[in-house]
This record gives C-alpha cells, sequence and structure tokens, in this order.
C-alpha cells in the first residue's frame, strides 16, 4: 500500500517551508519522492497473489516491514488488527505512528506472535504535561525475531519522535525504526532536519530500514 508525504503535484510550487534547507536537502527530499512514486500498490488480494506466488521457501525467509499511522490506539487498535488479518503474511516487523499511547499501557494492544515495543509519549515542559494526541511511535516485532533496542537513535523530541532496534539473528545485522514528525512540528523543520541527520550518520554504512 503507497503513500507518499512527500509528493508535489508539477504544477505545485515547491512547499516554502523547504526554502531555506540547502539543495542537497531538497533534492534527496524528490528523491525520496520518486522513489515512492515508483513503488507498486498492490490491494490486500493483490499482495496475497503475490505472496503466493514467491517459492515455498520463501516465505519463511522473506524480510518485510509495515507503516501505519493508526491516529490512536484506543480507537483504532481493533480495527487495525483485524485489518492485519487480511494478508496472508505475518509481517517481519510492524511499525505505528501517533498511538497515543505510553510504554506503560502498550501491552494492552497485543498482536499475536509479535513482540511490541512502545516509545514514551512527548512530554511538554512548557505545558508541563504529556501530550495526548499526535504523538508515540511503536515496532511489533515477529517473535521469531531477537532484538534489542538502539537508544541513541531512539528519541522523543517535539519535532521529531523515533523508535530503533537492531535484529540480530539474521544473516547480518539489521537496524529496523520507525520515525514520526509531529504536525504541529511545522514551524521547526530545521531542528527535525538535524536529528534526522544524525540519526543516518549513525545508520551510515549499515542495513536499515
Amino acid at each position: 500500500i503507497r503513500y507518499n508525504p512527500l509528493y508535489q503535484p508539477p504544477h505545485v510550487s515547491r512547499n516554502e517551508l523547504l526554502e531555506d534547507d540547502p539543495l542537497e536537502y531538497v533534492e534527496s527530499l524528490d528523491t525520496i519522492s520518486h522513489i515512492l512514486e515508483n513503488c507498486f500498490q498492490y490491494s490486500p488480494s493483490e499482495l496475497n497473489q503475490k505472496i503466493k506466488a514467491l517459492p515455498s521457501s520463501s516465505d519463511k525467509t522473506l524480510f518485510s516491514t509495515y507503516f501505519y499511522n493508526i491516529d490512536g490506539n484506543l480507537t483504532n487498535f481493533d480495527n487495525f488488527a483485524l485489518g492485519l488479518n487480511q494478508f496472508k503474511h505475518k509481517f517481519s516487523v510492524i511499525g505505528l505512528a501517533e498511538t497515543n499511547t505510553d510504554p506503560c499501557n502498550g501491552q494492552l494492544y497485543q498482536l499475536s506472535n509479535y513482540t511490541s515495543c512502545y516509545q514514551k509519549r512527548y512530554f511538554c515542559e512548557t505545558k508541563n504535561c504529556t501530550k495526548a494526541k499526535g504523538t508515540g511511535v511503536c515496532l511489533y516485532i515477529h517473535n521469531d525475531l531477537n532484538f534489542t533496542i538502539i537508544d541513541k537513535l531512539s528519541v522523543c523530541k517535539k519535532n521529531i519522535e523515533t523508535l530503533f532496534v537492531k535484529l540480530t539473528n539474521l544473516p547480518e545485522p539489521t537496524i529496523v525504526g520507525v520515525l514520526y514528525r509531529p504536525p504541529d512540528s511545522s514551524n521547526s523543520i530545521a531542528d527535525f532536519n538535524s536529528e534526522l541527520n544524525k540519526i543516518m550518520s549513525e545508520c551510515a554504512n549499515q542495513k536499515v530500514y
């Protein structure tokens, strides 16, 4: 299922928020958008057919990821879990954004054969309260996989929320993460870019999803 948040139609001028960014950064966004636009889009039934056509041994060795903006576990998790049953395949890692859920409550939202790992919600110091909506990321890692959380890549700040793990029992160590830029952080995109560059530097020359 394709989603391209970076796409801008040819008749629309470049987003003014990017005008002060380095040219190479803007070009990298264009490159990512181009890749996303050239991804194939499948319905659940079409994807099931593609998976079914793979050699019988491939489904056991195929590494796959799935991302979904859940817009609140409390109201949407049950429907999300039911929706996963449409796929005749168990994704290796599932990433969610906007869970609005703290780690202490993450155990309330279980997926069979997966271990959950929740990032804390953003705490606003100026308001002295934890953000209630539009915050929270998590990963569900299939129980066939061993993992450790990468603390230095996992942050929860006003302009960016991330959670990264290293999978240790694959043919080669593999990093998988979920990254989210809150919608109310548009005035601080430079801070987001700075944090993103740090993550990219830490992950250089490694296998990352």
